[in-house]
């Protein structure tokens, strides 16, 4: 895996500069020394699929999705990517006044087939978290891609990323099951030494199949199932990630300040909800 270190310790080079702490002025918020900060409220969709039997709370349909986006409009709210609140934070970057991000976790072919197509009609950006080992299965030939179940392709995700509206992060190798453990956690007795040598593999052969198929690698780790310990946000860190995402709900609170990247609170959107709920909570 000397490939991938080698990559994200060139990453670290270019992107370790900068302030820390942010400014307000009226069109935009930027890193300076003042002490302000800036609400960030983040939205987690998993599968956007038009089949009124499937909605629930990880299923919400096209039209669903598409009333969201236009209220984000309406409500002049902008869409940021983990890449911007990097650059935010190394005083690169501004954020707009009212930034909102959009996630979609799992990689589901939907994300190709109906959440695509908004994100470009709307001129919005969103973060997709991918399970590297459904990718790499649902990128052979002649695989039942029945769009129940189907995850995307290497040939989907090159499309989306080169548009310029779709940024991918890791959502580990083969860790997304309940199974054998919850998600990322331990195990009870497993050994730290045992916990750590299988995260760093899965960790790893995500990062390199991104590096190989489409010539870069995740900078944020999304949690499988929102699970995570102490030991594995250590892992996160060592591996240059600069940023996860959780699933506990709350608005996040940015003051430019690196740190802050890590454990990114997010709200699930379950069929029938009003995102308008969330968005108050981010105007207080």
């Amino acid at each position: 895996m000397k490939f991938v270190r080698y990559i994200t310790a060139s990453i670290i080079g270019i992107c370790l500069v900068g302030g820390f702490a942010v400014s307000v002025s009226r069109d935009a918020v930027t890193a300076s020394k003042n002490e302000y900060s800036i609400n960030l409220p983040v939205l987690m969709y998993h599968q956007v699929l038009d089949k009124p039997s499937k909605l629930g709370k990880y299923v919400i349909s096209p039209q669903e999705l598409e009333a969201d986006l236009m209220l984000l409009d309406s409500l002049g709210y902008e869409t940021v990517t983990v890449r911007d609140l990097i650059d935010f934070c190394d005083g690169k970057r501004n954020l707009p006044p009212k930034p909102v991000m959009l996630t979609f976790d799992d990689g589901y072919q939907t994300d190709y087939i109906n959440v695509f197509p908004l994100l470009r009609r709307y001129n919005m950006k969103a973060v997709f978290s991918v399970v590297g080992s459904y990718t790499e299965k649902y990128s052979q030939e002649n695989i039942d891609k029945h769009i129940n179940y189907a995850h995307l392709s290497w040939d989907e995700i090159r499309e989306m990323y080169a548009s310029g509206h779709c940024e991918f992060q890791n959502h580990s190798y083969n860790m997304h099951s309940l199974e054998k453990r919850h998600g990322c956690l331990k195990i009870n007795g497993e050994s730290d030494e045992h916990y750590r040598a299988m995260m760093l593999e899965d960790i790893q052969i995500s990062q390199k199949l991104f590096a190989e198929e489409l010539g870069f690698v995740p900078e944020c780790f999304t949690y499988p199932y929102g699970g995570t310990c102490d030991t594995l946000k250590e892992i996160i860190k060592e591996e240059t990630f600069f940023a996860s995402l959780g699933t506990y709900e709350q608005v996040n609170v940015l003051t430019g300040k690196r740190d802050e990247l890590y454990d990114i609170r997010r709200f699930n959107r379950a069929h029938g909800a009003d995102i308008r709920k969330i968005l108050k909570k981010a105007e207080k």
